[in-house]
């Protein structure tokens, strides 16, 4: 009968979870905090085999990816609602300059000008108008109640509730958040997918047997 070939004594046999190659972090990611997040799933999840070992890796694997995308999908949110801003403030900043031109040119007229000889005292300027927006954008997110909440007034002055803002954030520029909201329903479903069979594993452990004498 043929013997089974041993290991070179060369091949030290090494737990699963330490041959996973290291991962790179992401750009601005902390390198500490995948192996802090992989740790504390790792050993809730307290795999006893080495293809729970696997199993287990790939559901932290897409665990740390949903943290991303929710992470990620809060940034371009944020990011929606301050071109909201910056829009809704460069249009007030354009209305009250088309309306201080209408009455300068009304008032040319009283004066008993020529239409003709009008000429606009100056132009809009969008860059300060734009200036405007950002700083109302950044005063909105404020650590400083005071200062927030001033910046929730200048907002309804503009018109626009918060509520209101954050769906003009999701119809006007939404895709950047779409995208991330997709990538988070699918990755759930295959959490729910690998989580049904990891379960299905550790309940198909045998079951060790204490002997007691007679």
């Amino acid at each position: 009968m043929p013997r089974s070939p041993s290991l070179p004594a060369r091949i030290v046999v090494r737990s699963f979870p330490d041959l996973v190659p290291p991962r790179d972090p992401l750009l601005g990611e902390d390198p500490e905090f995948f192996a802090i997040f992989r740790s504390g799933l790792a050993q809730a999840l307290a795999p006893a085999t080495s293809y729970e070992d696997l199993v287990a890796e790939n559901l932290i694997a897409i665990e740390f990816e949903l943290v991303q995308h929710r992470r990620l999908r809060d940034v371009a949110l944020g990011q929606n609602i301050r071109d909201a801003i910056i829009e809704a403030v460069v249009n007030r900043e354009r209305d009250d300059h088309d309306s201080e031109l209408d009455a300068h040119h009304d008032a040319w007229i009283a004066e008993g000008h020529s239409a003709h000889a009008w000429k606009e005292p100056h132009e809009f300027d969008p860059a300060a108008a734009r200036a405007a927006g950002t700083d109302l954008a950044d005063r909105v997110t404020s650590l400083d109640r005071s200062v927030r909440d001033k910046a929730l007034t200048q907002i309804t002055e503009l018109g626009m509730t918060p509520m209101e803002l954050l769906g003009e954030a999701h119809r006007r520029f939404g895709n950047r958040v779409a995208y991330h909201e997709e990538k988070i329903v699918e990755l759930e479903a295959r959490r729910r997918a690998v989580k049904r069979d990891y379960d299905a594993l550790q309940a198909a452990r045998p079951v060790e047997a204490e002997v007691i004498d007679a």
